[in-house]
């Protein structure tokens, strides 16, 4: 587990709410695990490539995230023995029996399945409340920021093992563990489209 201080004393917040607390599951560790429940034969550690019949110097694409310009990219920023570690991020707003929440997932984006198995929920946007409607013209931006900052505890735990890279055992097509040494990759982010204009900035909805 992972835990960090988000501090919203810029807001002017009551004094007991200044610091909301932020607690998340290990994404690396996620990862792991999730990818632990996949078919080895549909995980994918080399780049692949396929032609149009007829048309051997035009790539085709789709067949799969092996045959794609992005996992080869990704491969290819790898030291030699090692493999990417495709990372899916994800985080979206519901709401269920009057209740709100957004959960963070991380995704395995070594295999082209859409099981749910390949997403590991590794904790949820923290919310601040009561404030009073004082506080009402400023909820948005303390909500942004409080976004933002547990996001960047997610993104900095990847780019810290993106350099150093993870060694673990993960299950091979002949019934045993096998050690791989993998580069964590942020593959993908796939937002909806409120999370994505709110987060990227995007200034309006076209």
């Amino acid at each position: 587990m992972n835990r960090i201080d988000i501090d919203l004393s810029a807001f002017h917040v009551p004094t007991h709410k200044r610091t909301i607390v932020f607690e998340f599951v290990d994404p690396v560790w996620a990862w792991v695990q999730a990818a632990c429940l996949q078919p080895p034969d549909e995980m994918h550690w080399e780049p692949q490539m396929q032609f149009m019949r007829g048309f051997p110097q035009h790539k085709c694409y789709g067949g799969g995230l092996q045959y794609g310009e992005a996992f080869a990219e990704a491969c290819k920023t790898c030291p030699p023995g090692t493999h990417p570690m495709c990372v899916s991020l994800h985080w979206d707003g519901t709401n269920a029996h009057g209740q709100a929440s957004t959960p963070i997932t991380i995704g395995v984006a070594n295999t082209n399945s859409v099981s749910s198995t390949t997403q590991f929920c590794i904790g949820y946007i923290p919310i601040i409340s009561d404030l009073g409607s004082a506080f009402a013209s400023s909820a948005t931006e303390i909500k942004y920021h409080i976004r933002n900052k547990a996001i960047a505890a997610i993104l900095r735990i990847l780019e810290t093992n993106a350099r150093t890279g993870v060694r673990c055992r993960l299950p091979s097509t002949s019934g045993e563990y096998q050690e791989f040494f993998l580069m964590p990759r942020l593959f993908s982010m796939n937002l909806d489209q409120p999370e994505a204009q709110l987060y990227f900035g995007m200034l309006n909805r076209t």
